[in-house]
């Protein structure tokens, strides 16, 4: 429930200054260990400075791997420098390993385990790190043991450094998708701590929540303990920042830090403020009106409009670092330093920050109401936006968390507990091409409204369409399936892959296409794999499609005859395995280069879903619907 105070704010926060304290809830006691994350700053130092080097462990966005499966390093960022001034001061530097959020890219490095897991022993040995933190996200139940094994190799190849790893809980028991990548209890076995990610229970794309509500985070705790997880094996994940939601639609869950909310709360250029907390949930709320376009960074503006700003402050965040002492854990890891005033580490390091080491609070009082009433961040009045984070979404780009399944690729269950009620999506309001923050006005934008339309791209979930994104073969399949009307099936042919079973969320649509004929399983890996994880090629769109084309052309008594072979790609040679489907897709006037580097097909690049819509919607010309009721024929393989 809101309290109106509208233009009466100010006002209205010199006189809740003035509030007694009795009940201000009893600060925590220090956690016996304190992490944090720096993500996309690099004034390194000065983040550390600013809170008294009030933690034991800094972990930097400094690694990553490539579509080979090999080692990157971030060399402009790498500073050995900063190690060694850590060091002095006790400070342990671990650098995050990060798949980017790229599922292909964590796949293909788990594959390369052995070679992968021996660079990254030998570097952190080499550059005097500390360990690792692994963080790879966005991957399937498909890389449960792969993941465990990948850690215990890294812990093996080098016992005496830390090898720690970020991890989203799953107190809702899914069985498939992000949340179920991890088997806990063995993982807990080797890793040296689990850095639990409760947070974003409030994500980018979702609806309106807390970034992080109390009971949240309580059971996202007890859902790790419920996996044979040692207490003092867990380091709970504390968000500095918030998420904001726009009432009319466009901005759906876009992270804010902090610092910039705080900015908000005190910005002369909104208004209609209305700010509550809810003692429940323990998590404060702002709802305002921006008249006309807000500076929310200095390279980014929220449009007009009226808005919800969830956000976590001084007394949130005590709320749920208390639950350390409560339930015996290891510690505390935040995301990120630099994400909010250095003041808000009393609450997780009671002292740690006086008013005179923090340069950004302006000599201001900061002040923690209770429950009942209303909290306020740190009272910075500076109306300029933050500066320092050239990131679109940094809240966005954390180690992520519980309810992000959803945030761009669809691995949501079928089961009964996740049906899309309770994710907050019904058949009926599927996104449309106005839920997408990233469409209007791409070359796309048609094809792209039609796919969505006719439910050939009903795996894409949340406020972000990714267009140049590339399309995995599960989405392939579960587009195709779609596309062609296809009824479930259990034929037990489609069965027979080693690599995906029932839980898998495109299971059914997998079946349909392959009992079908229009696709079959990978020479990749293991004998009977489906890959779904592989990226789906140029290339392998073309071959299906000519196939089908084929088919169909014969039993109309037509063909496409190549009289002239001359190859018009510079990159498809002759001896290229889908050269003659390629080009008959392209006389067909189906498919087209580009027009760069002379004329390209670039046969072995993923299929982008802008490409995908694109050529879905050709083809449907071809494949009408009312055609598609009447065919009862299986294409050949």
């Amino acid at each position: 429930m809101h309290s109106m105070w509208k233009r009466t704010l100010s006002s209205a926060l010199v006189a809740l200054l003035c509030l007694p304290l009795a009940t201000k809830p009893a600060r925590a006691a220090e956690p016996r260990f304190v992490m944090a994350y720096i993500h996309a700053k690099t004034n390194y130092s000065e983040l550390v400075a600013g809170i008294n080097h009030a933690v034991q462990e800094i972990s930097v966005d400094w690694l990553g791997v490539n579509a080979e499966g090999q080692l990157i390093i971030d060399e402009k960022k790498y500073s050995p420098a900063f190690i060694d001034e850590m060091h002095a001061l006790g400070i342990r530097v671990v650098p995050m390993l990060s798949n980017g959020f790229d599922r292909n890219l964590g796949v293909l490095a788990l594959r390369n385990a052995e070679a992968l897991t021996s660079d990254i022993a030998a570097m952190v040995y080499e550059r005097n790190f500390d360990g690792i933190n692994y963080d790879f996200e966005n991957l399937s139940e498909q890389q449960r043991d792969s993941q465990t094994h990948f850690i215990r190799l890294l812990k093996q190849k080098m016992p005496d450094k830390s090898v720690s790893m970020a991890v989203c809980a799953n107190p809702s028991g899914w069985t498939s998708g992000w949340h179920a990548s991890y088997d806990m209890e063995e993982l807990a076995k080797v890793a040296d701590y689990l850095m639990l990610m409760a947070y974003d229970e409030g994500y980018s794309g979702g609806p309106e929540k807390p970034v992080a509500s109390l009971t949240f985070v309580e059971n996202c705790i007890k859902d790790l303990l419920k996996r044979g997880v040692p207490s003092n094996k867990i380091v709970l994940g504390v968000p500095h920042y918030g998420r904001l939601w726009s009432h009319d639609g466009s901005q759906l869950g876009l992270g804010v830090e902090l610092t910039a909310a705080e900015k908000i709360l005190h910005s002369d250029l909104l208004i209609n403020k209305e700010l509550s907390y809810d003692s429940t949930a323990q998590s404060a709320k702002l709802v305002f009106t921006a008249p006309s376009p807000y500076p929310l960074y200095t390279w980014k503006d929220i449009p007009a409009g009226s808005y919800t700003l969830w956000f976590e402050n001084e007394q949130s965040i005590q709320a749920k670092v208390q639950f350390v002492e409560q339930y015996n854990l290891m510690g505390v890891g935040v995301w990120s330093l630099g994400q909010a005033a250095p003041a808000f580490w009393n609450t997780i390091v009671p002292g740690s920050v006086t008013q005179d080491a923090s340069q950004h609070l302006n000599d201001s009082a900061v002040v923690t109401l209770p429950a009942a009433e209303a909290p306020l961040l740190s009272d910075n009045r500076d109306d300029k936006p933050n500066t320092d984070n050239p990131q679109e979404d940094d809240a966005v780009d954390a180690p992520l968390s519980s309810e992000e399944i959803l945030l761009v690729e669809s691995n949501q269950p079928e089961s009964s507990e996740t049906s899309n009620e309770t994710l907050g999506i019904s058949e009926q309001n599927h996104p449309s091409i106005l839920d997408y923050t990233d469409v209007s006005g791409h070359w796309a934008r048609d094809n792209i409204h039609q796919g969505l339309s006719e439910g050939w791209l009903s795996w894409i979930i949340g406020n972000r369409f990714f267009p140049e994104q590339g399309v995995y073969r599960d989405q392939i399949a579960a587009s195709l399936q779609s596309f062609f009307l296809l009824p479930a099936t259990t034929e037990p042919d489609a069965l027979a892959f080693r690599d995906i079973t029932d839980i898998h969320w495109a299971w059914g649509s997998i079946q349909s296409v392959v009992h079908a004929g229009i696709m079959s399983g990978t020479s990749i890996g293991e004998q009977n794999s489906f890959s779904p994880d592989m990226f789906f090629t140029r290339a392998q769109f073309a071959s299906i499609f000519d196939r089908l084309f084929t088919v169909e052309e014969e039993q109309q008594g037509r063909s496409i005859v190549l009289e002239d072979l001359s190859n018009i790609y510079s990159d498809l040679p002759e001896d290229h395995w889908a050269f003659i489907p390629i080009l008959r897709m392209t006389e067909r006037g189906l498919l087209s280069g580009y027009e760069e580097d002379g004329f390209t097909m670039k046969p072995d690049q993923p299929i982008s879903r802008a490409e995908l819509a694109v050529l879905l919607t050709r083809m449907r010309e071809w494949f009408p619907v009312e055609s598609l009721g009447s065919r009862s024929h299986v294409w050949p393989k």
